[in-house]
């Protein structure tokens, strides 16, 4: 009898040629490489933001696949990047991604809650298989990321939260060639902190705390146990 190993072992090239038919596929949808999610949290450091990382993967994942969850459900790793097949099963499966990083203020950036910020910092997140739940009209997209931005709200600190969200395509305009994700290449885009951590891209840009370079916070990444 073969072990469940074996048999995603077995699996496994069938998932990726399965993929790579996908690939081929025109979606033509703003979100096919990802989303990056850009919070200015308001008076937040760096312990609070990382342990509402699995709430932020929760309300992510009910406000684009119109489902709730468990946070029991989710998955957590930190600064490894699960293992290959992993990632493979996840696109194929259509699961959502989330690479979760923290970054330090700018003195003088009063989005940090003073114009003395240094003490706090804000979230950037990168959702990979968004665009299988989300529409591609443009009208009706527009609605989706208004309602993501108003469910997120919560996370900012502030009243009126959802001015201090930005959500934006990956892979797009100047960053068509340096974002070129596809669920076959995930897993090496995902590497690129560690492997090419100068390569100009959204990836990198979230692993990178540039207003303090001296202090590297872990990445986490998220997504939904497999049934």
């Amino acid at each position: 009898m073969k072990t469940i190993n074996q048999l995603e072992e077995q699996l496994y090239p069938q998932k990726i040629e399965k993929l790579k038919r996908q690939e081929r596929i025109e979606f033509n949808h703003p979100y096919q490489r990802g989303m990056i999610i850009h919070i200015s949290n308001h008076k937040c450091i760096s312990t609070d933001l990382i342990r509402n990382h699995p709430r932020v993967y929760q309300t992510l994942f009910r406000s684009i696949c119109d489902t709730k969850i468990s946070r029991d459900d989710i998955k957590l790793t930190k600064d490894k990047v699960p293992k290959q097949q992993t990632i493979i099963d996840i696109a194929a499966d259509k699961r959502l991604i989330l690479v979760a990083g923290v970054h330090d203020y700018k003195e003088g950036d009063s989005r940090g809650g003073s114009w003395k910020n240094g003490e706090y910092q804000h979230n950037h997140f990168y959702v990979y298989n968004a665009h299988h739940y989300l529409p591609s009209k443009p009208d009706l997209l527009k609605k989706r990321e208004k309602k993501l931005k108003r469910d997120l709200q919560r996370y900012t600190n502030k009243a009126n939260g959802s001015t201090n969200i930005r959500i934006s395509a990956v892979g797009v305009g100047k960053y068509q060639f340096t974002d070129a994700v596809n669920p076959t290449n995930l897993y090496e885009y995902l590497l690129r902190p560690t492997k090419q951590p100068h390569k100009e891209c959204a990836i990198n840009y979230i692993a990178n705390n540039r207003h303090n370079t001296n202090l590297i916070y872990p990445i986490y990444y998220l997504y939904l146990k497999k049934n």
